[in-house]
């Protein structure tokens, strides 16, 4: 191992593609051997109520007077977000936000598919053991590993428990009974 490497990150989204040449990032992805990290969310709905309150944080961090910013590094916007009352969710706005987000999920899969050799990270997984889950990462990429469980300065916004952040917690719930989507909401 080095204590060098160099790479980009692509976001991979139907709407909005930041990688519109999928054929092209394939060859390049084979002919030049890059390690490549697909990243994935065990729970999708957790994955849309945190982009939902993303864009509240925006809104407060750029009414503080700071940069207008979605992850909160300081205590006093911290604080505000805190503060931030529960969301109102409307179901079947909801419904949309999910099979538009297993759509990514769908040409995410097809690009990876394609690239063998390609590492699958899970979200939930750095949350549960940070340097396990970078580890991975250094080896991947042929770098030294170093500690990385006290070096993240950015604080939580969202609740894990989903009933802490949505106003109509039983409402969506009702909504979902019965789909694999009931299960994450409870979780």
């Amino acid at each position: 191992p080095t204590d060098v490497a160099r790479g980009f990150k692509v976001q991979i989204l139907r709407a909005e593609p930041q990688l519109k040449a999928v054929g092209r990032f394939i060859k390049v992805c084979g002919d030049y051997d890059v390690a490549r990290f697909f990243l994935y969310r065990r729970n999708r709905v957790k994955q849309i109520i945190s982009a939902l309150r993303a864009r509240e944080v925006k809104r407060v961090s750029s009414g503080l007077g700071g940069v207008e910013t979605a992850h909160v590094y300081d205590d006093k916007l911290a604080v505000e977000v805190r503060q931030l009352p529960k969301m109102q969710v409307n179901p079947v706005q909801l419904q949309v936000m999910l099979e538009s987000l297993e759509q990514n999920y769908q040409l995410l899969d097809n690009i990876r598919g394609k690239t063998p050799g390609a590492i699958e990270l899970v979200y939930e997984d750095v949350l549960n053991d940070r340097q396990a889950f970078f580890d991975r990462i250094f080896a991947a990429i042929g770098v030294v590993s170093i500690d990385v469980t006290d070096n993240d300065e950015t604080r939580k916004i969202t609740s894990d428990n989903l009933q802490d952040v949505i106003l109509n917690y039983d409402e969506v719930c009702d909504y979902f009974s019965g789909t694999g989507y009931a299960a994450q909401l409870a979780e």
